[in-house]
């Protein structure tokens, strides 16, 4: 980890076949090279002085970081059969809380207020039925998301993209402060490297390997939380999306999701009752704010008329009507919100239940 050249998929290699830092240190050039790692790489590695290997553990010690690998019986299940698994984990705080159940809720930095809202509700409830949450320590969502599981109270794990001696940004110190003390800061990075834009991928294949389940809340269409969500779903893993208005930029990303068919989220009660976890069904049968009141709109009742008859996709109901594809979208949005309707295989949309009469004859 001290040295350039030697990424994950290397030092599982090595702590697979030597035991542990030390021995493979200990052992010969000549046994790395047969590993395929390149002689000057082992040379560089080999040669970390003692003096090195003592200041980063004294490091370690003093923010109470403990070092997690591959071959310990700690490091997270869910993790150990993700492509590219990080060969250790850096863990400050309770290390045990990685091998609870978990689920990602993740988005953009600049989010609307009734997206943090939706994120903290989310989280809360999440982790008021025993799932960690995980997520980045971004502001926006995930600051929210980190808050909504702490008020729970429940368990909360923060990956991040630089050592955790760097919290980014800084002023989420405090916030990272509260999650080591019920949950977990996580990086792969040692103490003083700082947060790097190349850091942030590698960051959210974290995120999405521990986690069942990946909900995005608010993002655009080139947002990290898409990477999270395209990993998630690389590795199995189920994908929730929360609708918003196809004028907002926060939320192009969510719909582009939805359309190659997430799960859709319009509040936590969707997401227990996806994931299973119990509880009644107490929805108040209300849209969230950033989703435009679309009901009393002669497009949204054509379009219902067209689903009437047969289930259609976005581009055929567009081309009958003769409507923008993205005021098709936001019109079934609202449909499907309402419980009028609902995506079916091969991104056909069909309707759910007969539309009240008064919108029918709009």
């Amino acid at each position: 980890m001290c040295t350039d050249g030697l990424g994950s998929i290397r030092l599982t290699r090595l702590l697979s076949r030597f035991g542990s830092a030390l021995g493979a240190v200990r052992a010969s050039a000549c046994a790395w090279t047969e590993l395929g790692i390149p002689a000057t790489t082992a040379s560089r590695a080999r040669a970390v002085d003692r003096a090195t290997v003592a200041r980063v553990d004294r490091q370690l010690t003093a923010l109470g970081v403990s070092l997690v690998a591959f071959s310990d019986a700690a490091y997270p299940r869910a993790l150990r059969h993700v492509h590219d698994s990080p060969a250790i984990l850096l863990v400050q705080g309770h290390v045990g809380c990685l091998q609870d159940p978990c689920v990602a809720v993740v988005g953009a930095r600049r989010s609307s207020a009734a997206g943090r809202a939706l994120a903290t509700d989310i989280a809360r409830e999440l982790a008021g039925h025993g799932r960690a949450v995980v997520s980045g320590l971004a502001r926006g969502i995930d600051g929210a998301a980190h808050r909504g599981a702490l008020s729970a109270p429940g368990a909360t794990i923060a990956v991040v993209a630089s050592g955790q001696d760097r919290v980014y940004p800084s002023q989420h110190r405090e916030l990272a402060g509260e999650i080591v003390r019920s949950g977990a800061v996580v990086s792969e990075y040692l103490p003083g490297v700082a947060p790097r834009p190349g850091h942030f991928p590698q960051r959210n294949r974290i995120i999405a390997g521990l986690c069942s389940a990946v909900i995005v809340v608010e993002a655009d269409l080139r947002s990290g939380s898409l990477i999270t969500a395209r990993l998630a779903l690389d590795a199995g893993r189920d994908v929730f999306a929360v609708p918003g208005s196809v004028g907002y930029s926060g939320s192009r990303g969510c719909n582009a999701m939805l359309r190659d068919g997430a799960r859709l989220v319009r509040d936590s009660q969707d997401v227990l009752d996806d994931l299973r976890l119990g509880g009644c069904d107490v929805r108040k049968p209300v849209v969230p704010a950033f989703v435009p009141a679309v009901a009393n709109s002669p497009d949204t009742a054509r379009i219902a008329s067209e689903l009437s008859a047969s289930p259609m996709n976005v581009d055929e109901i567009s081309a009958v009507l003769d409507l923008p594809a993205a005021t098709v979208l936001q019109a079934l949005q609202w449909l499907q919100i309402s419980g009028f309707a609902e995506p079916i295989a091969g991104g056909n949309w069909t309707l759910t239940t007969n539309l009240p009469i008064a919108f029918a004859n709009l």
